[in-house]
């Protein structure tokens, strides 16, 4: 059973790819071409970005154990089990 229309799975599907490495380095690779200025801060910003997004998810999130506590504390939705089944 599939509670959301599939307009927004095709949508939602994409568009979560806009927040991806991907997206800032082709956006950085036009304004190379463009406007060099703003193509080095942007490409300096993504990297300084990318640097403390993986400390946090390596160092920090990942030696206090963070990942699971919340399906531990709550466990798995009501809605969730109905779909499973």
């Amino acid at each position: 059973m599939n509670i959301t229309p599939p307009s927004s799975d095709f949508l939602f599907k994409y568009w979560t790819h806009l927040g991806d490495g991907f997206t800032v380095f082709a956006v950085f690779v036009i304004l190379l071409f463009t406007k060099k200025r703003h193509g080095y801060v942007l490409g300096l910003l993504g990297l300084a970005l990318a640097g403390v997004s993986a400390l946090l998810k390596q160092i920090v999130f990942g030696k206090l154990g963070l990942q699971n506590t919340l399906k531990e504390k709550v466990g798995t939705p009501k809605i969730l089990k109905k779909l499973k089944t």
